[in-house]
């Protein structure tokens, strides 16, 4: 999953849509790491819906290397609970953050 994908990913959100996610990520405990870049991707996304741009980081570039398999089942958590409410779209954009977040695979 490349950046500009998840970045696609999270644009594709509708505004109502966009708070909610904001408020499950808010509620959800996770390491710190990882809401902070949530946090920030989240409210860059609200800005940009008022006009306003902002460089939004890859996960990988912000959660703490020791965070990162936690991070993916926090991810993944949150990506089957917004499926259950029906936000399909905010669900499609955690699921590519944890994407970006798994490490590639090793071929010996």
């Amino acid at each position: 999953m490349s950046l500009e994908q998840l970045k696609t990913a999270l644009s594709a959100i509708p505004a109502d849509e966009l708070v909610s996610l904001f408020m499950t990520v808010r509620q959800t405990e996770m390491p710190l790491s990882l809401f902070s870049w949530l946090e920030h991707a989240l409210l860059a996304e609200m800005d940009a819906h008022a006009g306003r741009r902002a460089a939004i980081p890859g996960p990988q570039r912000v959660v703490d290397a020791m965070d990162i398999a936690k991070s993916v089942l926090v991810l993944a958590a949150i990506a089957g609970k917004l499926r259950l409410a029906g936000l399909a779209r905010s669900a499609e954009f955690v699921e590519a953050a944890a994407q970006c977040l798994k490490p590639p695979p090793i071929f010996h």
